[in-house]
């Protein structure tokens, strides 16, 4: 199977930058989309091929795997050479694939990413000055006041998951301490 070159489907150099690959995208997406072209079955592949390259190269991971072994290794499973391999060390981690069978369906990347603290509503401030002010760009300080401060839940050390054996298995669980937050109010 001949190697597609995801960045000629959208119509990007190699290095072009995130924000350009999403442009161009969008562009290609609302010009192909099967809504605007019904019934045209060459319009409905090339946005599925637009698709398909977007989901590699707009994600800065898979555009790397990309970049390195073109696009061979994937098979629009999300997984790199699907079920198994297709790159070095290929294939789903271990590990993502027991937590999702488990249920707890969130690949490592999105663990360590996720942010341990709860989030708070959007703040807002009314704030009035002047029409010179704002074409400036005069800088002021508005006070925060913030209703509670959170502790760590020592029981997790502020990851909101537990490590618990079953013979020989080891396996991670939300904390029963904190709820999976991670944190106390």
């Amino acid at each position: 199977m001949p190697s597609k070159d995801f960045y000629a489907t959208l119509g990007v150099s190699k290095d072009a930058s995130d924000d350009q690959i999403k442009k161009s995208y969008k562009k290609l997406a609302f010009k192909y989309h099967p809504d605007r072209n019904k019934g045209d079955k060459k319009s409905e592949e090339k946005f599925k091929e637009i698709n398909e390259a977007y989901q590699v190269v707009g994600d800065p991971e898979k555009r790397s795997q990309y970049d390195t072994y073109g696009s061979s290794g994937f098979d629009g499973s999300g997984f790199p050479g699907g079920a198994g391999g297709g790159f070095p060390g290929g294939g789903p981690d271990l590990e993502d694939l027991i937590n999702d069978f488990f249920g707890q369906g969130r690949s490592r990347s999105q663990r360590t990413s996720r942010n341990t603290r709860p989030k708070g509503r959007d703040l807002r401030y009314e704030l009035i000055l002047e029409f010179e002010q704002a074409v400036a760009g005069t800088e002021m300080n508005v006070q925060v006041r913030r209703a509670k401060t959170y502790k760590t839940c020592n029981a997790c050390n502020g990851t909101g998951q537990v490590n618990f054996s079953q013979g020989f298995m080891t396996m991670r669980q939300g904390c029963g301490s904190c709820g999976g937050v991670g944190a106390f109010p």
